[in-house]
């Protein structure tokens, strides 16, 4: 008798319209639905693959199945994933998943044809070399592998290198959907070719109709990462198993990366040398390919194995960033195994080769997976590719194709995307560094997963920043990847708010721990290679079921964030269970040279918890039962940073996630510093507040103030890191000085400052507003200040009233006065080495003037009374700057602001000529060699320039005596000048050449060519494949092909540029406004070792300093910004000075 089954067609909730519509437009299209789920009690047995398959699922054709992968996971679940074939031949995206436990079928999902075309041939009506000629039609390539001679030698040698072949490509019969489009009534039988090309570089499978010889589909198959070059195996299912040949001798070593400073490795030791390479529950190697060309034609790469002489590799440059990758490498195999139980990238024990430092097209800016090897390039503005995030984003690469193996195109190329930034983002949270919610913080590029739109991708499915999935980018992989990065960061750590859809949402998060294994259970056992956001959302509910049980807030966590993102509806009910969170307020405190106290909140009921603790450096964790809410740790290092994380058992017997946290170590020094940060703030007619920055360790400050007229001062005590005085007298200044009692019972020396308490009428000033030194101030702006009007002359801020370089004062409070302002037009004439005339405008019905002189290295000026509006003045040394300054007494007794002048005084004999051999050579039709002869004892120029119909020039200072000038226009004639500084101070007179450029003919009307590797910012203009576009945005040095850039038109239309040279932009900060990190960009002539950048606050309080090493050329810095509040921030580096605004 035939048994029969209850099916339920399971919808993760019967509400979830979007799901439900799935299922229907799986069936409108001839598929079965995409997901079924039978009922506890109603499972099928299982009696074999084909006998379940082909009698749970009948369509109508005979049809056969193929068995691709069996894997027994450890929940007793055993997963087959299947290929549908007709008439023998494959159905190219076919895939389904059986899902088998104690011998029962619990659930079926993946791609799964219904409606078979029982008309479709078997058998092709083109040739198969018709076909491969349409095929590469659409490579549209210029030299293919088969056409080198590395091709021909091999060809000849019949072998072939690993899975690339070098023969002329032979195809394979599938059935194949035309447009990639997942519907039965589009299967048609194709030739499937793997189409490799050298010039330019692209690896594609193209799919060609074998009954009317038409391209019906293509998809690359280089994975570019960040938008770059990253690549992946285009034929993962092969992919051949490395192991090491020999068993090595591995030794414990340290390497001092680039990145993250000294990390525990693990080496190849091989007599007296230590190498990048071991095996056993890790098999890597790490190469130096020292400059060498990556292969153009799919072969491994060559290098030499990284070494040591001893323990420690030590390196400086780029190559103490190899290590990282290393290191990297270490840590990502270490956490797929500890963690998921999956034995290398495979789950077979692959050994991963990794590739750094090498050369060529898709070298730099670069990284990529292939098979079995990882390759790191360099960057040309930066640091290696080499990152923690990179290097597990990379490998997890090779997980995906030797799972889902999910195709890298529109959504199922997003998904593959995102889960390798979710491992990229596990791993930085696994090893304790980085920034986990933002890919690739230490290099050019990256993406938000906390705030995907902040690099404008999309944070709900089809909402702002989606991307066209029939677009550039293979339909947007790099763009809509932002969905699920999303819904990875809202599970781990909740959120709520209003998508993009205006639905609002509340998702409890659940740690990024619980997080990471819902994620690699859908990635590994429930998603296919054609899957999208729908059978996403699918997977990760199903494999939250399975960890966690049905009900279970775990699976509410997976189905509200899947909500917050714009696919499906949100969690129905109460999620089941007692909640097992992390503990709260983990924090260290009292921290010494060697001891600290650590303290949590106590959970209600748990009388036991584990603390452990290590050096960030050290590999194992240090471990302790706790059974209060606090442990003081002894026997700890100085200065050295360690990380602690403590967990407990709940009730229920399930173990909440770690709650971690860093501290480091003080010094030990016997030095005891002044404090820092200093400063005055709220001051009224009677009071002021003073705060500084709190030394570690230290509870009580010793305050002392008082009048600058004063002999002694008032002391007072404070126990946190400000006290407000009281009782102090109106318009007075003050001093103030704080110290602190080190731990080594010294004394500190004091922090100092100065204030001046305001008038009696506290402001006001018939409604003007007190000046504040927390305002921000624009030109115009009037404020009252000791009861006294003043008027912003610039743009200010934290400097008082007083400072006469920034305001001006215009009456007293009440006063009908008139305004009392500087004079004007003060000058210098008639200078001389020992003499100069000082003259200014005589102000009506003033007969006396102060005037005060000095030389500009001298503290204190000199003054003398004048009677008239000008004055000559005398005795002064040659080649020497001077400064002056002119005020008088207004007629209602209040003394007028300075007003002041610099000049410098003749060198003496010293001539000063123009310089010599102005010349311009190379002249094309948008550039030009200037050069000139050097003068002795100068080092910079002043080089000016313009179209000679142009009325002003342009200006740039050059160290040096030749300069390219570039993006000119054609047939257009030129002016250039060139002076310089004397020894007397004088400028020389100028030096003056012009030049025509060449016609143009082929140069786009002047617009340049795109250069590889070059920044380009918002409004430059490049040629790219004989048409002209238009950057869209700052520093993008990729090319137009992948976005950011708007097409203008073909050459030979109206598009002009004239392209500024990036070593005339200063320095640029971005992205500003920021949040936790700003990179500078900026150009250097010369390499330096040890340069500083400080931040300042608003009140000119420095926040941050920093040494950086400065390369020859274009350089981009990142400066992390810790904890700085939100507010208006100068940075200042070199001679530039530039606005920072945090939010």
């Amino acid at each position: 008798m035939k048994r029969l089954f209850t099916l339920i067609w399971v919808l993760v909730m019967l509400s979830n319209m979007s799901i439900a519509q799935d299922i229907s437009t799986y069936t409108q299209r001839g598929l079965f639905p995409h997901t079924k789920q039978y009922e506890v009690g109603n499972q099928p047995v299982f009696n074999g693959v084909e006998s379940f398959v082909l009698s749970q699922f009948p369509a109508t054709s005979d049809y056969g199945v193929e068995i691709i992968n069996e894997e027994t996971d450890d929940l007793g679940f055993t997963h087959y994933r299947l290929k549908q074939t007709l008439n023998g031949i494959p159905i190219e995206k076919s895939m389904m998943l059986v899902h088998v436990k104690d011998g029962k079928v619990v659930s079926v999902n993946g791609e799964w044809f219904k409606q078979l075309p029982i008309s479709e041939t078997k058998n092709p009506s083109i040739r198969e070399e018709s076909a491969l000629s349409a095929a590469l039609d659409k490579v549209g390539a210029k030299t293919y592998i088969w056409q080198t001679e590395e091709a021909k030698a091999r060809a000849q040698m019949r072998v072939t290198d690993g899975d690339v072949s070098f023969e002329i490509p032979k195809a394979e019969l599938v059935y194949m959907n035309a447009d990639n489009e997942l519907d039965a009534k589009s299967l048609r039988l194709a030739y499937k070719f793997n189409i490799f090309a050298v010039d330019p570089f692209e690896i594609e499978n193209v799919y060609v109709d074998a009954n009317i010889g038409e391209v019906i589909f293509s998809v690359s198959q280089i994975h570019k990462n960040f938008i770059t070059g990253e690549k992946s195996d285009p034929h993962p299912a092969n992919s051949p198993v490395v192991k090491s040949p020999f068993l090595l001798a591995n030794a414990s070593a340290t390497a001092n990366t680039g990145y993250y400073g000294q990390r525990s490795i693990t080496a190849d030791r091989s007599g007296s040398y230590y190498y990048t390479r071991q095996s056993g529950a890790r098999s890597i190697e790490v190469y130096d390919m020292n400059g060498a060309t990556v292969p153009q034609n799919g072969s491994r790469p060559s290098g030499t194995t990284m070494s040591s002489s001893s323990s420690t590799f030590n390196y400086s440059g780029n190559k103490k960033y190899y290590l990282d990758a290393y290191w990297g490498a270490e840590v990502t195999i270490d956490f797929f195994k500890e963690k998921f139980n999956r034995n290398s990238y495979n789950n077979s024990g692959g050994k991963v080769d990794i590739f750094v430092n090498g050369s060529g097209q898709g070298a730099s800016n670069n990284a990529f997976w292939y098979g079995s090897f990882a390759y790191f390039g360099n960057s040309t503005s930066g640091t290696p590719f080499t990152s923690l995030d990179v290097v597990s984003h990379e490998i997890t690469h090779g997980v995906t194709q030797n799972s889902a193996n999910l195709i890298y195109q529109g959504e199922s190329g997003a998904l593959n995307e995102a889960f390798s930034d979710i491992f990229g983002a596990y791993a930085e949270h696994y090893a304790g560094v980085g920034q986990k919610w933002t890919m690739g913080e230490y290099i050019s590029f990256q993406r938000s997963m906390n705030n995907p739109n902040q690099h404008r991708q999309p944070d709900t499915y089809r909402g702002t920043y989606w991307a066209s999935t029939s677009g550039a980018d293979n339909g947007g992989v790099h763009t809509n990847s932002g969905v699920m990065n999303y819904w990875f960061y809202l599970v781990s750590e909740g959120g709520s708010g209003s998508n993009d859809n205006g639905n609002s949402f509340s998702v409890n998060g659940i740690g990024i721990e619980k997080a990471s294994q819902i994620a690699y259970r859908a990635l590994t056992r429930y998603l296919t290679s054609s899957s999208g956001y729908s059978a996403a959302r699918t997977a990760v509910i199903n494999s939250a079921r399975d960890l966690y049980g049905s009900g279970s807030c775990e699976e509410a966590a997976a189905t509200n964030a899947m909500h917050a993102v714009g696919v499906g509806s949100a969690f129905s009910g109460n999620c089941g269970g007692q909640s097992c969170d992390p503990l709260t307020g983990l924090s260290a405190s009292n921290v010494t040279s060697s001891s600290a106290t650590v303290s949590w909140n106590a959970v209600s009921g748990v009388s036991s918890y584990v603390l452990e603790y290590k050096a960030s450096t050290a590999s194992n964790y240090t471990s302790v039962n706790v059974s209060s809410s606090s442990r003081n740790l002894t026997g700890l290092s100085a200065s050295t940073t360690y990380n602690v994380r403590v967990k407990y058992t709940c009730a229920n017997g399930t173990v909440a996630d770690y709650a971690s946290i860093s501290f480091t170590t003080q010094s030990g020094q016997t030095s005891c510093n002044a404090l820092t940060g200093l400063s005055v703030s709220n001051v009224t007619t009677s009071g002021a507040q003073v705060s500084w920055n709190a030394v570690s360790g230290v509870s009580s400050y010793n305050v002392q103030y008082k009048p600058q007229s004063s002999s002694s001062y008032t002391s007072v005590t404070a126990n946190s890191s400000s006290v407000t005085l009281s009782g102090l007298s109106s318009e007075t200044a003050y001093d103030v000085r704080v110290n602190y009692t080190c731990s080594n019972g010294q004394t500190a020396a004091y922090a100092s400052t100065t204030f001046s308490t305001s008038g009696s009428t506290g402001g006001g000033c018939d409604g003007i507003e007190a000046w504040s030194s927390a305002g921000y101030y624009d030109a115009g702006d009037r404020v009252v200040y000791n009861n006294k009007v003043y008027e912003a002359l610039y743009f200010i801020y934290y400097y008082p009233p007083t400072d006469t370089r920034y305001w001006k004062y215009v009456s007293d409070c009440g006063s009908t006065n008139p305004t009392c302002d500087a004079v004007s037009g003060l000058s210098s004439s008639n200078v001389t080495q020992n003499s100069a005339s000082i003259s200014w405008n005589a102000v009506s019905g003033v007969s006396s003037y102060v005037l005060e002189y000095k030389k500009a290295s001298d503290g204190s000026y000199s003054s003398q009374n004048v009677s008239s509006s000008s004055v000559s003045l005398t005795g002064l040394a040659a080649n020497t700057s001077y400064n002056v300054r002119v005020k008088y007494t207004c007629s209602n007794g209040q003394q007028a602001a300075y007003s002041s002048i610099t000049f410098t005084t003749e060198g003496g004999t010293t001539t000063c000529s123009a310089v010599t051999g102005l010349s311009v050579s190379s002249v094309t039709n948008n550039s030009a060699q200037i050069s000139w002869n050097g003068v002795s004892g100068v080092s910079t120029y002043t080089l000016e320039y313009k179209a000679t119909s142009d009325a002003s020039f342009q200006s740039a200072q050059i160290n040096g005596t030749s300069e390219p000038y570039t993006g000119l226009s054609p047939n257009t004639s030129y002016t250039i000048r060139v002076k310089y500084r004397c020894s007397n101070g004088q400028d020389s007179p100028y030096s003056t050449v012009t030049f025509t450029t060449s016609g143009g003919s082929g140069s786009c009307n002047g617009v340049p060519e795109y250069e590889s590797g070059k920044y380009y910012f918002r409004g430059d203009r490049v040629v790219y494949q004989g048409n002209v576009y238009e950057s869209q945005a700052d520093y993008i040095y990729w090319s137009p092909a992948y976005g950011w850039w708007t097409y203008i038109g073909p050459c030979g239309s109206s598009a002009t540029s004239f392209a500024i040279d990036d070593r005339e932009r200063g320095v640029k900060l971005f992205p500003n406004p920021t949040r936790e990190r700003v990179s500078l960009q900026f150009f250097a002539e010369e390499a330096q070792s040890n340069s500083i950048v400080r931040i300042f606050d608003a009140s000119g309080r420095m926040t941050l300093e920093q040494s950086i090493s400065i390369n020859k050329g274009q350089n981009i810095v990142p400066i992390e910004l810790p904890s700085l509040q939100p507010g208006l921030y100068t940075v200042h580096f070199e001679d530039n000075v530039t606005r920072l605004i945090i939010k």
